[in-house]
């Protein structure tokens, strides 16, 4: 089902496949609004990510209604891509409505090794658990830490009790 443009919604854009088997888990999850996530197709590369959030950009400032998460590998260069996104956004109207999330010291497969899990979707079910659980125990870690400044600023906008569903 596709999202409504005209209410408040989550643009997702992924790097590759293992990310959206991430968010495939994420939305199984009883207590997540499925239904605001617009998760778009793999990029195919995380400097793919950031051309296809610019590509569309103009429509993103229109849309009051419209939310994103970039969602890419930092390749142990987290400083630098949060360097990049934040020049991308530095004087856009959408700046507070873009978020930047991803895995650090490498990519998604350190998350299978860190989980001891061999199933994308069972660590998405995981990570956003401890959210709901407000205890993050499960991003703490080398790989997930970097998001924390992220995460807390997307609590603090009004989407994110919709993206919860029961637990705001």
């Amino acid at each position: 089902m596709a999202v409504n443009k005209h209410k408040p919604h989550i643009t997702v854009f992924l790097e590759d496949s293992p990310y959206r088997e991430i968010f495939n888990g994420i939305k199984q999850v009883t207590f997540i609004n499925e239904n605001i996530l617009d998760i778009k197709n793999p990029c195919g590369g995380w400097a793919k990510v950031f051309s296809n959030f610019e590509e569309n950009l103009r429509l993103i400032n229109q849309n009051i209604n419209q939310h994103v998460f970039l969602i890419m590998d930092y390749d142990d260069s987290f400083e630098r891509r949060m360097e990049q996104f934040n020049s991308l956004i530095l004087n856009q109207p959408c700046k507070e409505r873009v978020f930047l999330f991803g895995i650090d010291k490498s990519e998604s497969e350190d998350l299978k090794r860190f989980f001891k899990c061999t199933d994308y979707e069972k660590i998405g079910k995981l990570l956003i658990e401890s959210c709901q659980e407000k205890t993050y125990e499960n991003w703490d870690n080398i790989h997930l830490q970097a998001n924390f400044p992220e995460i807390n600023r997307f609590k603090t906008i009004s989407i994110y009790k919709d993206f919860f569903k029961i637990c705001n």
